[in-house]
């Protein structure tokens, strides 16, 4: 369970859409899918070799997880989230683990707040740090298409802009650094052996900045009439960009 809080947003819709859009992947807890949630998803972005790997053991999720959420405004039903863990993949010659993110909004809203949304991040199989990560964005007037290569032989971030194939200066990566959708993967392990307060270097592609994990402590939480032990934990990344636009002042709960 995910809630988001925004002071300074001043169209409803579009905050709850935007800040639903930064939870990714972060679910202690598998929900049923929402009825009805079949949606296609785009072409994968870049060609990968599949990779027969065991399965995944450290994590709390499989090969093949897919999450779908409807995303809501009051009583209104505004939208799609589907979450994926694709799983072991090659990218660009190393063993990583591949997620992806698919989110949109329906007719109703896209009258008010249009959103069409493919991430796909690549993690090493450990969850350690990122490997790569693509984001393409429509979201109202916004329109972003761009990858983020991790080299860890150099240490330097590659951002370029697909459509126009420009690149911005390198950043130098002095830790291990995740990328806005796969920090929120390693949140999924962290929960089982972290403490009460961690920093993991963010990127964005334009800066680095250090992303705050804050173990807020045991609650109970009810989902679709279900009592559930959870822990709350606040992640805090104000530094970097989130998978969508964010509002000024905005606060991230996660059980």
């Amino acid at each position: 369970m995910i809630t988001p809080f925004d002071n300074g947003c001043a169209r409803a819709l579009q905050c709850l859409i935007l800040a639903l859009g930064l939870t990714c992947g972060v679910w202690a807890q598998e929900p049923a899918p929402a009825a009805g949630a079949t949606v296609a998803l785009a072409e994968a972005p870049v060609a990968i070799e599949k990779l027969d790997l065991p399965p995944l053991r450290l994590a709390p999720f499989k090969t093949g997880e897919k999450l779908a959420y409807k995303l809501t405004w009051g009583v209104f039903n505004v939208g799609m989230l589907i979450l994926e863990v694709v799983g072991p993949e090659v990218y660009e010659g190393q063993n990583s683990l591949h997620f992806l993110m698919e989110a949109r909004t329906n007719d109703f809203a896209d009258k008010i707040y249009k959103v069409r949304e493919r991430c796909d991040t690549w993690v090493t199989p450990e969850l350690s740090r990122s490997l790569a990560y693509r984001q393409h964005q429509e979201e109202g007037s916004t329109l972003r298409d761009f990858t983020i290569q991790f080299n860890w032989e150099t240490r330097r971030t590659k951002y370029t802009n697909i459509n126009s194939e420009k690149t911005r200066k390198p950043l130098k990566l002095a830790t291990d650094t995740f990328d806005p959708y796969g920090i929120f993967f390693f949140l999924r392990t962290y929960g089982l052996n972290g403490g009460p307060q961690e920093e993991i270097t963010v990127t964005d592609g334009k800066r680095l900045a250090p992303g705050k994990l804050t173990i807020v402590g045991k609650e109970k939480i009810k989902v679709n009439g279900k009592t559930w032990d959870a822990v709350l934990v606040e992640p805090d990344m104000t530094g970097v960009g989130g998978v969508f636009e964010k509002s000024k002042n905005a606060k991230l709960q996660v059980w």
